[in-house]
């Protein structure tokens, strides 16, 4: 049985490999919390103050020029690409890229004023705020030169030296909320990845029993599947930095729905485009009215199909 899996026009058509998991979290470095007085993210999930507010304050107080040479050697925020950051920020404020309903697409990034908040937003922590770098930042992060940095779950498990030298120092939580999701939905959305049978195979019986051993943790010792945490326990037994407070995270911002942006094709480069273009200082919404046409009707060509 799938439980709680995504769909495309009501229908199930793959196990999704990440459904047990986070996709996009908030990884912090202990060290720099600890020296500028930050209250870790634990307890701010927990006081659920762990908001989109609260974030820019931990970001502009570890934000730090120490030499005063006008260069910053400590940066709030680094992020892993503006695709996996505009992401996290549109999904955190209750909106998304493309959106699906009874099997029709939808150019919601383009026309949904939570979204125009979330890319702001995110074009103001680099312009307007001074938290972040513009460019892709995991190794400033993972080499300690950052306070938090947005990033999947699976980062610490062989990123690079930084991770492994910054092992002790480094944490995950979910990534925080927007003003606009009260509910508190749709933190952590996939993208089509999973696995699916060929409709024509000669046994689709083996393939569900394959599916089965490899997706779920499987105890003879007990009468069925492992609950959620355990298969998490399970998954990230070998990780340094699982901790009972990482185990919550990854069950509070498991995956549940999907991002549809890479199963429109020509969707995502033109939304990756309009990204670069926010970077580089654009007016969220004029980058987004620039593409409306082409992706209103590529969205239009794949509701027909």
């Amino acid at each position: 049985m799938i439980v709680n899996q995504p769909s495309i026009r009501g229908k199930y058509y793959m196990i999704v490999r990440t459904v047990n998991g986070m996709n996009v979290g908030m990884w912090y470095n202990k060290q720099i919390f600890a020296n500028e007085g930050l209250t870790p993210l634990p307890e701010l999930v927990a006081q659920d103050r762990w908001t989109w507010e609260t974030f820019l304050d931990l970001a502009t107080i570890s934000t730090r020029d120490f030499n005063g040479d006008g260069y910053i050697d400590q940066w709030g925020f680094a992020h892993t690409g503006l695709p996996d950051l505009s992401n996290a920020l549109l999904f955190s404020n209750g909106s998304e890229p493309i959106s699906e309903q009874d099997g029709v697409f939808t150019y919601t990034i383009g026309n949904d004023a939570k979204a125009y908040r979330a890319l702001n937003f995110m074009q103001n922590l680099f312009y307007v705020y001074k938290v972040a770098p513009i460019d892709y930042g995991l190794n400033i992060f993972a080499n300690g030169n950052a306070a938090m940095c947005s990033g999947f779950d699976w980062l610490n498990m062989g990123v690079g030296s930084g991770f492994v030298t910054h092992h002790t120092e480094l944490a995950l939580d979910i990534f925080p909320y927007g003003p606009e999701n009260p509910e508190k939905k749709g933190q952590a959305k996939t993208n089509l990845n999973g696995w699916a049978a060929a409709y024509n195979m000669n046994d689709p019986d083996k393939a569900v029993r394959a599916f089965a051993e490899a997706m779920a943790v499987w105890d003879p010792g007990i009468p069925g599947y492992l609950s959620m945490e355990a298969m998490l326990q399970s998954r990230y037994q070998n990780s340094k930095l699982l901790t009972p407070d990482e185990q919550r995270a990854f069950v509070q911002g498991r995956t549940t729905s999907f991002n549809f942006v890479n199963s429109i094709p020509g969707v995502s480069g033109l939304i990756n485009g309009a990204l670069t273009k926010i970077s580089n200082g654009l007016a969220p919404k004029s980058a987004l009215d620039e593409i409306k046409q082409n992706v209103e009707q590529l969205c239009s060509e794949y509701s027909l199909q």
